[in-house]
């Protein structure tokens, strides 16, 4: 009888004991389950901060490529692009932090340009967030800059706009502003929308060797609109005077400049403009000045100083 109470003591503490050692293996398991959840969340978070600052770096650097290299060399831009990535793209000091490691391998980038559609760049470059035995992985990164915009006219019952409206170019440049009021015919033709293209010119007057193409040509505007060309003063020609910068059109060899305002605070110029076809920012009077090139700045009858250059 003695001996079945002791058994029977023995085996309620053993049962305690397994209980007590159930509970605290379960409450490790919760611990755990929970710091991996948090640490999880952690670095997919991080992993969202990091791809959102190297593909915002990645449009800064294509615009920058395109505004120093143009769109006639793919070779050349690919090599530019590269360079600025690695310079100004691969800084993660700002992350490397609460014991969070980032590493990086060498990005391969290739970058692909059709002429009045787009220029796309693809960077295969595998990249580790990493904190203790956690980590998340980003293989591969895109930037596809549109090279034409389309914008639908907002028109009201007698065909004028009903509200300002703008087209912005995707290499951050050209700002082209159709105010209200404003009707656009073509041959007489009401028309509902307007395109602008990035076109590559090989103009060395132009400045980043760019034209904006207003599409389609000929369309006519009952009053004037405005085009804004931005521009970078550090990429200027040597020399240059800000105030000689004026927006042209170019047919053939001749340029002619439309009455242009320059802003030289926040580095812009702005024209009115009552045609479409191809302008651009030209800086002319010093590039031929140091080229050893003519300039004729002689006045047309409608007031629009026009551009003669002689390659000599």
């Amino acid at each position: 009888m003695k001996n079945n109470k002791i058994i029977y003591a023995f085996g309620i503490g053993l049962v305690a004991i397994i209980f007590i050692v159930l509970i605290y293996v379960n409450n490790e398991y919760e611990e755990d389950k929970q710091t991996k959840t948090i640490l999880h969340n952690e670095i997919f978070n991080l992993k969202k901060e990091v791809t959102n600052k190297i593909e915002d770096c990645l449009v800064f650097v294509t615009r920058k490529s395109v505004d120093e290299i143009g769109l006639f060399d793919n070779k050349k831009l690919d090599k530019e692009i590269t360079y600025n990535f690695i310079n100004y793209c691969l800084e993660f000091n700002e992350f490397n932090k609460d014991e969070y490691k980032i590493t990086s391998q060498s990005p391969k980038i290739t970058t692909t340009i059709e002429l009045h559609k787009y220029i796309d760049v693809n960077i295969d470059m595998p990249l580790k967030i990493q904190k203790e035995k956690y980590s998340e992985t980003i293989n591969r990164f895109n930037y596809n800059m549109k090279l034409s915009s389309t914008l639908n006219l907002l028109l009201d019952e007698e065909s004028k706009l009903i509200e300002d409206q703008k087209i912005f170019s995707d290499d951050g440049r050209s700002t082209l502003l159709i105010p209200a009021g404003v009707k656009v015919t073509y041959d007489g033709i009401i028309v509902e929308n307007v395109q602008e293209f990035i076109v590559p010119t090989k103009r060395e007057h132009i400045v980043g060797q760019v034209m904006y193409d207003i599409k389609p040509d000929g369309l006519e505007f009952s009053r004037p609109i405005k085009l804004m060309i931005n521009y970078d003063d550090e990429k200027l020609p040597p020399q240059t005077n800000e105030d000689n910068l004026r927006i042209v059109y170019c047919l053939q060899d001749t340029c002619n400049s439309v009455p242009s305002i320059v802003d030289k605070l926040n580095n812009v110029v702005t024209a009115s403009i009552t045609h479409t076809t191809e302008y651009g920012l030209d800086n002319s009077k010093n590039m031929y000045e140091n080229i050893g090139d003519t300039f004729d700045s002689q006045k047309d009858p409608k007031g629009e100083g026009i551009v003669t250059t002689t390659n000599k």
